[in-house]
């Protein structure tokens, strides 16, 4: 078992953006053309069949902008709230973990659908942004919430997070107590592998139309339907999503993200995609006051470990934890000691006392 370390947030290091991007192309590249290879597997060895997923809240709706509705759970415990955002392409159920170890008492936990993603729609006539995610993150702390509130965010969901943070900083010193930041990119990730040369806005976007391209290729889809539930690793869809973990993940856990990505459609994929085009907090994110706890797995091949170590460093009031071996997932790769680091973080934030850090049993570790 892997054991999390806190460390110094270092200074921002030389990106190995170029890696990850071949990487992440290349598996990319491999499914969307593979797929009449797909039936010529064989047949999926039995193996572990943990259903997860299973763990869920109270649904209640939330008004979104326009006519859009947020889809949200809350597991309701005392009052101090921590509100759950997930990553691109996964919805509020890859929470799975967290809303048994962390939900209920001592707190309430609130995990909700990013615009699009799940069961939360986009207001008519309006197209995914960034904006549009911010903004949904804020009606869920408006209408969930009550003083004492401490924000989790993993990939995008952290890239809301810190973009609500400091684009709200009077809510944030009035409400928001800590931010829990997993695997976060500073900036979007072609811009990160552009890296600050002369030429690094035209490659740039190069390698995000290509980025782009590739995402919205239907033959993904179509493996990833085919294979959504099929049990066993020997599948495309099981070796594509594995990329993203680290070392030795649960079978069950690698399947239950791949079905997860599954339910997004195509449309919100890309469109998605192309909404994080913008985003840079690398200016601003200094402004954001309220205490952090950044979160990364060492082996994570989506977002470079060293731009969420750079997010650490510039924030005022942050302590790094890493988890060797993990991947971008270290909130499900590592559940128990993920839990038990948020629990120690958050619980004195909330005025929740006097009660032992729950463990929220997970797959690759075990409590200690």
């Amino acid at each position: 078992m892997s054991s999390p370390q806190s460390t110094p947030s270092p200074r921002p290091a030389k990106t190995r953006g170029h890696r990850f991007l071949a990487t992440s192309v290349g598996t990319v590249l491999g499914l969307s053309v593979a797929g009449g290879l797909a039936q010529r597997l064989r047949r999926d060895e039995p193996g572990d069949d943990d259903l997860l997923g299973a763990a869920a809240g109270e649904p209640v709706p939330v008004r979104g902008a326009g006519s859009s509705r947020i889809y949200a759970e809350v597991i309701r415990g005392r009052p101090g709230t921590m509100v759950f955002t997930h990553g691109w392409c996964l919805t509020q159920a890859s929470w799975h973990y967290q809303k048994l170890g962390l939900g209920g008492s001592p707190w309430t936990v609130v995990a909700w659908d990013l615009p699009g993603h799940g069961r939360s729609t986009v207001p008519r006539g309006r197209d995914i942004s960034f904006g549009l995610a911010v903004d949904a993150l804020a009606r869920v702390v408006d209408q969930l919430t009550g003083d004492d509130v401490v924000l989790v965010g993993h990939s995008l969901g952290g890239m809301v997070t810190l973009s609500y943070l400091a684009e709200n900083p009077e809510t944030a010193r009035a409400k928001v107590r800590g931010a829990v930041l997993v695997s976060t990119p500073l900036m979007h990730v072609p811009r990160s592998v552009a890296g600050r040369w002369p030429g690094a806005p035209l490659e740039a976007w190069a390698l995000h139309t290509s980025l782009g391209l590739l995402l919205g290729n239907p033959g993904v889809d179509r493996i990833l339907n085919a294979q959504a539930g099929s049990i066993g690793s020997a599948t495309l869809s099981y070796r594509f999503i594995r990329t993203g973990f680290g070392t030795a993940p649960a079978p069950a856990v690698v399947r239950f993200v791949r079905d997860i990505i599954a339910t997004v459609p195509r449309e919100v994929r890309t469109r998605t995609f192309h909404a994080m085009a913008g985003y840079d907090l690398s200016s601003s994110v200094t402004e954001v006051e309220v205490p952090a706890l950044v979160v990364l797995g060492t082996k994570d091949r989506v977002v470079n470990p060293a731009e969420t170590r750079a997010i650490g460093d510039l924030l005022p009031r942050a302590r790094v934890v890493e988890f060797p071996g993990a991947g971008h997932a270290a909130f499900l790769e590592r559940a128990v000691a993920f839990n038990r680091e948020v629990a120690g973080f958050a619980g004195p934030r909330l005025r929740a006392r006097g009660r032992r850090a729950p463990s929220g049993d997970g797959p690759g570790d075990s409590p200690r």
